[in-house]
């Protein structure tokens, strides 16, 4: 090999190795400054529900866990009431305050929604379940007020203006930061965010939802809706639950009979997985890796990762020391283009100005240029 290709190879090493993220994002409208990858505390808190799944750590490996993101630099701690059942946000409490951890320097969301209760105003998006919930969650987490509060999932039995006239409330309380929203159809977080805006109220200023390369379905609606209304995008499901961590379950004798019921993979989905696995294979980096550097590279505020361990917190946060070129970039995006397929409008007017068949009817190809 000539010199001049060896100084070409080294200099495509490094490249690929240095780190292509800020040291922190911006989050939408907020002007918060949140780390790239926020720390997902589903796994911490130990209850019934979490043993029986297997989706909690120990309270000992959390804790580890969440020291050393701290140590890293991160700052964007994310939970919910819901998480084991309010044990999650009980650890980080306890954690914050067994620690004497900074709480200025701490970006904490939690959510409200899912039942708590057993009875009929237990759950949902009223009122009456937003302020109970509030409450809680700050006793639990031993705090006077939550950096970023979501509606974790939209319950279609409230109105979209009025939720928005109660979370404003909670604002002007000083309980909570900022408002936020998690699994919500579009359209319904642009009648509160236009509601808002028009009546000097306070908005949604980020958007949670599941994304990965094999579910790219965010990018059909949410995505344009988060962009126009700078919302921050943070996902959630990033490594396509499980699909992308390398583990091959193309024999059906290799499944578990939770993994036969819960993991069902299409062919591509193994298409997708081969691309991550042969590209983690050229830069001897883990396909979880290059998953998350993936989803890095969209664009997104903050990349929500839900490690159970601290080895695979670990191997998580090595996302951040390597860049995808273009050439594996545009692999990527290639073999994932359909997961899923497009919905409606767009799998009939298409995606934009490139694929909207409608402006190529009469068979003239040209180019749009939009600003």
């Amino acid at each position: 090999m000539s010199q001049q290709n060896n100084t070409e190879s080294s200099a495509a090493t490094t490249a690929a190795t240095q780190p292509s993220v800020p040291a922190y994002n911006l989050l939408g409208s907020s002007g918060l400054r949140v780390f790239p990858l926020c720390l997902g505390t589903m796994g911490f808190g130990q209850n019934p529900i979490t043993k029986t799944f297997g989706i909690g750590g120990s309270d000992e490996e959390s804790e580890k866990i969440l020291l050393k993101y701290l140590e890293i630099g991160g700052n964007f701690i994310d939970t919910a009431n819901f998480y084991a059942i309010g044990k999650s946000e009980e650890l980080i409490g306890n954690l914050i305050k067994k620690h004497n951890l900074n709480r200025d320097e701490l970006i904490i969301a939690t959510k409200f929604s899912l039942p708590m209760t057993q009875h009929a105003n237990g759950g949902g998006n009223h009122k009456k379940n937003l302020i109970q919930s509030l409450d809680a969650s700050l006793k639990r987490l031993q705090l006077d007020y939550v950096d970023l509060f979501y509606v974790h999932f939209w319950d279609f039995t409230v109105d979209a203006k009025q939720l928005i006239i109660w979370l404003d409330e909670i604002v002007k309380s000083g309980k909570v930061l900022h408002v936020a929203v998690s699994d919500m159809p579009a359209y319904q977080v642009a009648i509160a965010n236009t509601y808002a805006e028009d009546h000097g109220l306070t908005k949604f200023v980020a958007y949670q939802g599941r994304y990965s390369l094999v579910d790219r379905a965010l990018e059909q609606e949410i995505i344009p809706m988060t962009k126009s209304l700078d919302l921050g995008t943070v996902p959630w499901g990033v490594l396509g639950a499980g699909k992308l961590t390398g583990k091959k379950l193309r024999n059906q004798e290799e499944k578990s009979e939770t993994e036969r019921k819960f993991v069902e993979m299409s062919q591509t989905d193994y298409d997708i997985q081969d691309v991550v696995i042969e590209i983690a294979k050229e830069l001897n980096r883990t396909p979880s890796q290059v998953a998350i550097n993936w989803m890095i590279s969209q664009g997104v505020s903050s990349v929500l990762i839900g490690p159970r361990t601290l080895e695979q917190f670990e191997d998580n946060i090595k996302s951040l020391e390597f860049r995808l070129n273009q050439e594996q970039l545009k692999r990527l995006n290639q073999v994932s283009a359909n997961s899923p397929s497009l919905i409606f409008p767009y799998n009939f007017i298409g995606q934009d100005t490139q694929s909207a068949s409608m402006l190529y009817f009469n068979g003239n190809k040209f180019s749009i240029n939009k600003k």
